[in-house]
């Protein structure tokens, strides 16, 4: 059995935090937030996979 689709809010907040990641070191405060909101539900690191693996899966067809 497949788990239900991630709610499209928490793909974009997971692809605004990798964005954010990407463009640079995260602050101490930046990285406290992130910590926080991957704690607050189990899907928030699941999103942020996801958008990891389509960051990557962009890359490579640059």
């Amino acid at each position: 059995m497949n788990p239900p689709p991630l709610p499209p809010h928490l793909i974009e907040t997971a692809a605004q935090w990798l964005v954010r990641q990407e463009a640079g070191e995260l602050s101490l405060i930046e990285k406290a937030e992130l910590a926080h909101w991957l704690a607050q539900d189990p899907r928030h690191s699941e999103a942020l996979a996801f958008a990891r693996h389509t960051w990557a899966a962009l890359a490579s067809l640059a």
